[in-house]
C-alpha cells in the first residue's frame, strides 16, 4: 500500500528551528538585562584614579585635605600662586574748594564817624600820601587825578602792614586832640604852682594847700595820661601826638596865639592803615563817602595759605579718623589743571556733621600759596593715602569661591604640591583682580569657621572649581563616624567626570 506522508518529516523540522531560536532569545534577553542592573547597581562607578599610584583622597580625618595625583592636576589645569602683602590699599579721592581762612581775613572799619577824604595810592604809584590828600577838607573833594604811576588802591591791589589806606576826617580826633592841648596846659600851669609852693618856707603855707595843689598835678597827669591812650588806641601815632605837645607848648610860649600851631586840614585827619600783609579782595568806600564804626571799608586777606574744604563720604569717615596725626596729609590737585603737579597740604578738622542729602561731612586742611596762583573758589581733588593695613593680605580673585557669604580657598602644601587644605577666609575688601583677605581673622569670623592666611602660602588660582567638585565629592564618598568605627572603607579616589 501506498504510504502516506505528514508534515512531522524532516523539511517541516527545518522550517520551525528559526522559530525556536527566536523564542529562547527573547527569553534571555530579560534576564541578561537584569543581572546588569543588579550588577551596576551593587558596585558604585569609578572614573579615573586622581590618586594615580595608590595614595588615598583623606589624608587621616582631616575633611579639608584634598591629595590629587600630578597628572589629575596638570588635566585640570592647577595653578598656584603666592600670597602677598597687602600694600598700600588706593588712596581717598575728595572732591573740594578752596577758600581762604576766616583767621587770615581782616575787616577794615573806621573807629568813629567821619568823612573820607582821600583814598591812598598804590604802593606802585610815584605819589604820596601828602600829595593825595592835599586838598580843602570838604565833602565834595575828589581823589587824586589818575595819570601814569597814580591812581587810588583798588580790589586786587597787594599792600602791606601798616600802608595807610584811606584818610579819615573826624570831628571827635579833632576834639580829642584840642582836649590833650588843654590837658598839657592844666598840667604845666600845676606843675609850676606846685614847685612854687614847694620852694616857700614851711608854716608860711597851709599845709591844706600844699595838698590840694599835688591833688590838682595828679588830676592833670592822669588826665593827660587818659587822653593820649585814646589816641593810640585810635591808631593816632606817636609822631602825631608829639605834633599836639608842641602845639600845646608853641601855644603857651606865643601868648595864645594859635598861627602856625599845625595845618588845619591835619589837625583832625586820621589815618586808616592795613593791620596786615596781604591782597585788598573788597573795597566798600569811596572819596567824600561818610564812614561809621558800623560798615566795613575795607577787606584785607592774607592768601599766603588757602583753605581747602573738601567732602569725604560718611563710609571713609572711619578711614580718615584711624590715621595718626603725622598721617593727615592729602596732595591737591587743581580740577582744571590736573596735569600739573599736586600740592603737598595737611588737614586738620573732621566735621562732626554729615549731610543729609550727600551723606558727606567736611573736612579742612591747608596748602600753601606762597606764590600766589591759587584762587579762591577753584576746585580741587584731593588724596589721601592710606596706609597699608597690618592683618591684610592679597590673592587673585579667581583662587575665591565663594558661597553665599563664605568664602573658601584652596592652600597648597607647596609651590609644586599635590597636597591641598580647604580654608574659609574673611574677606576685607576686592580690588579689580585682587581680593584682601584678613590674615588673623576677629574672633567672630574664627567662631564663623575663618581661619588665619599668612603671606607666602601659595593659593590656587586655576582649577579651584575643579578642585572643589572633587573636594565636595569626596564630602560625599567620605563615611559617617559610625561606618568608620564599624570599618566601613572609604573611597580610596575621587571621581572625576569621564571623557568619551
Amino acid at each position: 500500500m501506498p504510504t502516506l506522508t505528514t508534515g512531522d518529516g524532516p523539511a517541516a523540522g527545518s522550517r520551525r528551528a528559526p522559530q525556536r531560536a527566536i523564542g529562547l532569545l527573547l527569553v534571555c534577553l530579560p534576564l541578561v538585562a537584569l543581572i546588569g542592573w543588579y550588577w551596576r547597581s551593587g558596585r558604585p562607578e569609578r572614573g579615573p584614579d586622581l590618586n594615580h599610584g595608590g595614595s588615598s583622597a583623606v589624608a587621616g580625618d582631616t575633611s579639608a585635605t584634598l591629595v590629587v595625583a600630578r597628572e589629575a592636576c596638570e588635566v585640570m589645569g592647577v595653578h598656584r600662586s603666592a600670597v602677598e602683602p597687602a600694600g598700600n590699599p588706593p588712596p581717598l579721592r575728595l572732591i573740594g574748594s578752596l577758600f581762604v581762612d576766616a583767621d587770615r581775613l581782616i575787616h577794615v572799619r573806621s573807629r568813629f564817624d567821619g568823612e573820607v577824604i582821600s583814598i591812598a595810592p598804590n604802593e606802585c604809584s610815584t605819589a604820596t600820601i601828602d600829595q593825595a590828600v592835599d586838598q580843602p577838607p570838604t565833602s565834595t573833594r575828589p581823589e587824586p587825578p589818575l595819570g601814569a604811576g597814580r591812581r587810588a588802591l583798588r580790589f586786587g591791589d597787594r599792600v602791606k602792614r601798616n600802608q595807610v589806606l584811606a584818610v579819615i576826617w573826624s570831628k571827635e580826633v579833632g576834639e580829642k586832640k584840642s582836649d590833650l592841648i588843654d590837658a598839657y596846659s592844666q598840667l604845666t600851669s600845676s606843675t609850676l604852682t606846685l614847685e612854687r609852693l614847694r620852694t616857700i618856707e614851711r608854716g608860711a603855707v597851709a599845709e591844706r594847700t600844699v595838698r590840694e595843689a599835688e591833688r590838682a598835678h595828679e588830676a592833670d597827669v592822669i588826665a593827660v595820661d587818659r587822653l593820649e591812650r585814646t589816641l593810640r588806641s585810635w591808631h593816632v601815632g606817636e609822631q602825631e601826638i608829639e605834633e599836639v605837645r608842641a602845639a600845646a607848648q608853641h601855644l603857651r610860649e606865643s601868648g595864645g596865639s594859635r598861627d602856625n600851631i599845625t595845618e588845619e586840614r591835619r589837625w583832625a585827619e586820621i589815618d586808616i592803615r592795613s593791620p596786615i600783609d596781604g591782597i585788598i579782595v573788597e573795597k566798600n568806600v569811596a572819596a567824600g563817602d561818610l564812614a561809621n564804626p558800623d560798615e566795613v571799608l575795607f577787606k584785607i586777606a592774607d592768601l599766603s595759605r588757602l583753605g581747602v574744604l573738601a567732602q569725604v563720604y560718611e563710609e571713609d569717615l572711619p578711614k580718615i579718623a584711624a590715621l595718626a596725626p603725622d598721617e593727615h596729609r592729602w596732595l591737591v590737585r587743581l580740577k582744571a589743571n590736573p596735569a600739573a603737579p599736586p600740592i603737598a597740604g595737611t588737614f586738620e578738622l573732621i566735621g562732626n556733621i554729615v549731610d543729609p542729602r550727600q551723606h558727606a561731612a567736611a573736612i579742612v586742611g591747608w596748602i600753601d600759596n606762597t606764590d600766589g596762583h591759587l584762587l579762591i573758589g577753584q576746585f580741587i581733588t584731593a588724596e589721601i593715602q592710606l596706609p597699608a593695613p597690618v592683618d591684610e593680605v592679597v590673592v587673585p580673585a579667581s583662587a575665591c569661591l565663594e558661597r553665599g557669604a563664605a568664602a573658601a580657598i584652596f592652600v597648597a602644601a607647596r609651590a609644586d604640591g599635590n597636597r591641598f587644605e580647604r580654608r574659609q577666609v574673611a574677606i576685607t575688601r576686592r580690588a579689580g583682580e585682587r581680593v584682601f583677605v584678613r590674615s588673623h581673622p576677629s574672633s567672630c569670623e574664627a567662631e564663623a569657621g575663618c581661619a588665619p592666611l599668612a603671606v607666602g602660602e601659595w593659593v590656587v588660582d586655576d582649577g579651584a572649581v575643579e578642585l572643589e567638585g572633587a573636594w565636595a565629592q569626596q564630602q560625599t564618598n567620605s563615611p559617617t563616624t559610625d561606618e568608620r568605627r564599624d570599618g566601613a572603607n572609604p573611597a580610596s579616589a575621587i571621581a572625576l567626570p569621564e571623557h568619551h
